[in-house]
């Protein structure tokens, strides 16, 4: 009887594991190659790291759903792999990781079938899994395709989306602007044309971009609203930065207010106000900029006092790291003021050290900037691969002095 309650057990914490999500294995990379060819499975391997805000989104509200587990615990061998630990480091090398989260699906030879870039949905990633599970959807198979000669619509869209998929720029610019040679603004109304120019992108000044604002009904009726809408949303956003480093403020301010008029959201708030900042600097109006920072930190001040003290911390680096605030007398000092009030508020405030290595450079206080960079190497060891570049970088410029 024992016995059978043993296994029955056994059998019930399986069950609860598949319930939970994905099961990811904890084995090596190599291990997990052999027990998807003994299986006769795929590798789905998730690189992230442990700062990484979209990699903890997936693994707190996707990977733990009962279909994404069902679908990938059956398909795959599940790996997670930290690309700054342990064997993450030689694995970034060698799948050319640029980004974060990259999920890799992988044949049980280590090569890639298929990857993403960044989170997705649920039904995304059951999606990608699917795609990586069928060989006509795959990238080699596309590209094999085009580098036989099949330039039909159907396959060069598919091509360039899968290229944009795996971020192989370089590609996708090639074929995409070969694609797009070869289309009038006309065909571009086509949804799957549409997508192609979406996929590449292009300047707001842009003959083609202007066309479609000022015919922007046509295009959402038959490319679709959404998707027209994104693009000049996304191509309007990369234009303000290009006004904000420049000396025509009505011009800027004028087109801030056009684009909220045009596309109200909450969040707008928040990077507008960086872009006055951008402004202001740019132009050497410090005292807006510091009017502008003070409104600020005074609405952050007002939320919490974590808020507070990284808002704090935020600007004085800034000051810390542009030598154009030399030009301002007493920017230094209201910067080393405000890291001192964010150390009051917090005595373990991550990065004050830093920055205040930064700013003893920015004074000229070799010694000081020194001694505080290593109270950061102190408090922060072991470095993750990010910090000791930075460390590295700052140590370097310090010792220039």
């Amino acid at each position: 009887m024992k016995k059978v309650l043993g296994v029955l057990f056994a059998l019930f914490l399986c069950a609860n594991v598949f319930s939970q999500g994905i099961d990811f294995q904890h084995v090596s990379f190599d291990e997990a190659l052999a027990k998807a060819k003994k299986e006769n499975k795929m590798v789905f391997m998730d690189c992230y790291t442990t700062w990484c805000g979209p990699c903890k989104a997936l693994a707190k509200n996707v990977f733990p759903q009962k279909e994404v587990g069902d679908y990938f615990n059956s398909n795959f061998v599940c790996i997670k792999m930290d690309m700054e630990k342990g064997e993450g480091p030689a694995l970034l090398k060698k799948y050319e990781i640029i980004g974060f989260p990259t999920l890799l699906y992988l044949a049980a030879d280590g090569k890639v079938i298929s990857k993403r870039i960044g989170g997705t949905d649920a039904a995304g990633l059951i999606a990608d899994g699917k795609t990586a599970g069928d060989p006509t959807e795959t990238l080699e198979y596309s590209q094999k395709k085009y580098q036989e000669g099949d330039r039909s619509k159907k396959l060069v869209t598919k091509y360039i989306s899968l290229l944009q998929k795996n971020y192989v720029r370089e590609e996708l610019n090639k074929v995409g602007n070969e694609y797009l040679k070869t289309l009038s603004n006309e065909d571009l109304m086509d949804a799957d044309n549409f997508k192609v120019f979406s996929a590449l992108g292009t300047s707001y000044e842009s003959e083609r971009f202007q066309y479609i604002l000022k015919n922007k009904e046509k295009y959402c009726a038959k490319a679709g609203e959404e998707q027209v809408n994104q693009l000049i949303q996304y191509t309007t956003v990369g234009y303000l930065p290009k006004l904000a480093v420049g000396s025509d403020f009505e011009k800027f301010e004028t087109f801030v207010a056009n684009y909220n008029k045009s596309y109200p959201d909450p969040r707008n708030e928040g990077y507008f106000a960086g872009l006055y900042l951008d402004f202001y600097k740019t132009n050497k109006q410090f005292d807006k900029w510091f009017e502008a920072v003070e409104l600020q930190m005074k609405k952050a001040e007002a939320t919490d006092k974590e808020m507070y003290s990284k808002t704090l911390i935020r600007f004085a680096s800034s000051i810390a790291g542009d030598p154009v605030f030399s030009e301002y007398k007493g920017a230094y000092g209201k910067a080393f003021a405000w890291v001192n009030k964010a150390v009051d508020l917090d005595a373990n405030a991550e990065g004050t050290d830093m920055c205040m290595a930064m700013l003893y450079k920015q004074t000229g206080e070799k010694e000081k900037a020194l001694k505080s960079l290593e109270v950061y190497k102190e408090k922060n060891s072991p470095f993750s691969a990010r910090m000791e570049g930075q460390y590295n970088f700052v140590k370097g410029e310090i010792e220039k002095m």
